[in-house]
Parts: structure tokens; C-alpha cells; sequence
């Protein structure tokens, strides 16, 4: 569901509990069409999917979003940027996930409000 083929790395810090992903979205990339126009930026649900995506290669299965806790779009991620995703799971019960990220810029050309930050549960499905 998820599996967007978004990351460009992917590495597993703590098996089952901790990765970490890297995404660079390319100038021309359809992802910023019609988002905005004038001031191209990543839409926060695709923002959102990177997490996924790395929470399910870290967790090995598909997962959907049951409940979005926190979730703070700080820095807008532009054409030509490189993100660092790290995600943490712990399970909240048989099957369940509570999923804590973060999606940082690597490239520190300008100044931003910090990282972007998500907290979420997530079934297995």
C-alpha cells in the first residue's frame, strides 16, 4: 500500500525497532505537480508515506495508519532536497504499532523550524 518505491537508502538500526531511509526528490519529479505551482513543495501525505514505507521495510509487512497522534510539518521539503527519515516501532498490542519519526533535510543551505515529526499507530495487515 505504501511501497511508493520513494527511499533511495534504507538501513535497519535495531531490528524490528529502528531504521533509518534516505529520500532525494529530483527538480522534475511529479511529486511537487500542482504543489504549489510558483513555490513547489513535498504534499505532507507523501511526507507521511516515506514513513510508512520505511516502517514497513523495517517491520517486514503492510501496514495501515489506524490513528495519527502528532504529526508537525516544520520544513518543507523542496525540489532538489535530501531527507533523512528515522523511524522508531514498539508494539502497542498483538499485531498493533505506535511509530515515532522524523524527517530532517541534510542539506542545511537555508534556514528552517527543525525537523518534521510523526506519531502514529499502525496495524499489521
Amino acid at each position: 500500500m505504501y511501497a511508493l518505491g520513494l527511499l533511495n537508502k534504507f538501513e535497519v538500526i535495531k531490528p524490528g525497532s529502528e531504521a533509518r531511509a534516505e529520500a532525494v526528490f529530483d527538480e522534475n519529479s511529479p511529486v511537487f505537480n500542482g504543489h504549489f505551482p510558483d513555490n513547489p513543495i513535498l504534499p505532507g501525505v507523501l511526507q507521511m508515506a516515506l514513513v510508512m514505507e520505511a516502517a514497513q521495510k523495517l517491520l517486514g509487512t503492510q501496514l495501515e495508519i489506524t490513528e495519527v497522534k502528532q504529526s508537525k510539518f516544520r520544513t518543507p521539503v523542496k525540489p532538489g532536497d535530501r531527507v533523512e527519515i528515522t523511524v522508531e516501532a514498539s508494539v502497542a498490542e498483538e499485531g498493533a504499532y505506535i511509530l515515532r519519526a522524523v524527517l530532517q533535510k541534510m542539506d542545511k543551505n537555508e534556514q528552517d523550524a527543525g525537523p518534521s515529526s510523526f506519531r502514529m499507530t499502525v496495524i499489521r495487515l
